[in-house]
Formats: C-alpha cells, structure tokens, sequence
C-alpha cells in the first residue's frame, strides 16, 4: 500500500487524466473522482477546479500528510466506505444465519 502523501504525488496525473479526450469518459472520471479521497478535500468533479485546488494547496496538504502517521494510509471517505462495508457485511451475514435458524427441518 502507498502511504497518503505517496498518494497525494499520484493527484497531477489524476486530474490530467480528467481532460484527456482519448480516454473514455468514465475513466476521465474515475481519475478526477479519486482526488478527493486521496486528498480528504471535498470538490466537484471537474479537472479545472482540482488543478486550482492542487496549485493553490496541494504542497501544504502533502506536508501535512508526510507529518502524518506512518501507518495512516487512508483517508477520511476510505475508513467511512470501510465502516459501511462492513456493516453491510455484518447484516447480510445476521439475515443468512437468521433464514437458516428459520429453515423447516427436513426428515
């Protein structure tokens, strides 16, 4: 795994990945929608406003993440999405055990 500000050197080539027409649009997508995960900064989709943003901050939020914790490696959103995952886990995992306690026993 890559530490947040390995990360964060990966954001340039994200958003350039954004405006390149030769790819389609849901990988255009895919690269500018990962910025805020790896950057903890909540914006739009849109290339424009992430190239601003990285201008303007993103030196500031790499040194923040290079002062972090060695073993933080994820963001905000990614332990929230682990959070959720595994609740989901847990649920579908009650409702199985749940319908096979409920099984008629077969003789």
């Amino acid at each position: 795994m890559l530490t947040r500000e390995q990360r964060m050197k990966a954001v340039p080539g994200l958003i350039d990945l954004g405006d390149d027409t030769s790819l389609s649009e849901t990988t255009r997508n895919w690269g500018v929608s990962s910025a805020p995960e790896i950057t903890n900064q909540p914006l739009p989709n849109s290339s424009a406003d992430w190239r601003s943003w990285y201008t303007k901050f993103g030196a500031v939020r790499q040194q923040e993440f290079r002062q972090g914790d060695s073993w933080s490696v994820l963001g905000n959103n990614s332990q929230r999405r682990d959070a959720f995952l595994t609740r989901s886990f847990a649920q579908i995992a009650m409702r199985r055990c749940k319908q096979s306690l409920y099984r008629p026993v077969e003789t």
